[in-house]
Order: C-alpha cells, then structure tokens, then sequence
C-alpha cells in the first residue's frame, strides 16, 4: 500500500499463491522505455534492519535494492549515484555487492544497517553473505528503493511478500 511507483510500467499488484495473504509486488520489465521500480518510505534512522521476502523469476536479468535518505522518481536512473547502501540481486556468480538468489523460490533477505559503523551487513536466509560500504554521507536511511536491471521487456521479475523495517535514532 505505501510504495510508489509513479512513471514506471511492469510494477503491481499481483496475486500468488505461496505468499503471506495471497498477493505480491510484482517488478518485471514490460516496456524498454520505462523503468520497473518502487519507492518505499519509512521513519528515518542511523541504524536499522529492514527484512524482505523475496522471489525472483527467470529468465532473471537481476535486480538492485538500495537504501537512501532522500526521495527522487522511483523512475530516476540516477538513484545508484545517490544511496546509502546498494545491492544487487542476481541468480548467477556473485560477489562484492551482488547477492546470489535462488531462482523460483522465497528467500529471506535482511539489510542491517549501522550508519555509526558506515556498513550494511547482508543476510540471506539466515546466513551473512556481503557487507556493504556506506557510499554517501548521511544522517539515517529512510527510502527502500527496489529496480529491475533488465534491459529488454519480459526478463523475468521479482516479487516482494512483505516487508519490515525496524530502527534507531542516532545516539551521537
């Protein structure tokens, strides 16, 4: 209910089965001139952990999930230049600030973020696979930003069950 989505295509409502209430936001590349993108807002905070149920379809062409502290178009393509912390979701090799997500299957991703420390800690289904570097200066992240990477229409999608994000203020 609280994502925008303004001025892109291939971004929705869709309904599914194995997710929590039986609907899920849904990012597929559907038009090569739009973006496939969603802006989430939440308070804003020096420290935080946001928890996301994941799926990705193939044929996946990856998709990044940022973190910020300011609002730009969920349509805007120069968000990489300006956020917080940036992941990149593949099903392929992966590494640095790629995260390797099974295909086809509901995955537990985890952003642990510690603005004192600079650093995101990644979790996967438990399991700490990458750290990201804090790539701006910035008083709390406040805006989940989540981007298909595809760049031709029907490459494969990614859905979101839900989302929850917890935080603290700065104690500095």
């Amino acid at each position: 209910d609280r994502w925008s989505v303004y001025g892109c295509k291939g971004v929705g409502i869709v309904s599914d089965d194995g997710s929590a209430n039986g609907k899920v936001l849904s990012l597929q590349k559907v038009d090569a001139d739009y973006s496939a993108a969603a802006v989430w807002n939440f308070p804003s905070f020096a420290s935080g952990t946001l928890k996301m149920r994941v799926r990705v379809q193939e044929p996946f062409q990856g998709a990044t999930v940022m973190l910020s502290d300011n609002f730009s178009s969920p349509f805007d393509t120069q968000d990489v230049y300006f956020c917080d912390y940036k992941l990149v979701l593949t099903t392929g090799k992966a590494g640095g600030d790629e995260v390797s997500l099974p295909a086809d299957k509901w995955s537990e991703l985890e952003l642990r973020w510690d603005g004192a420390k600079r650093i995101c800690r990644v979790m996967l289904d438990g399991k700490e696979v990458t750290t990201l570097p804090l790539l701006q200066q910035s008083p709390g992240a406040s805006y989940l930003r989540v981007r298909c990477n595809a760049m031709y229409p029907e490459k494969g999608r990614v859905l979101i069950d839900s989302v929850e994000m917890n935080g603290v203020h700065s104690t500095e």
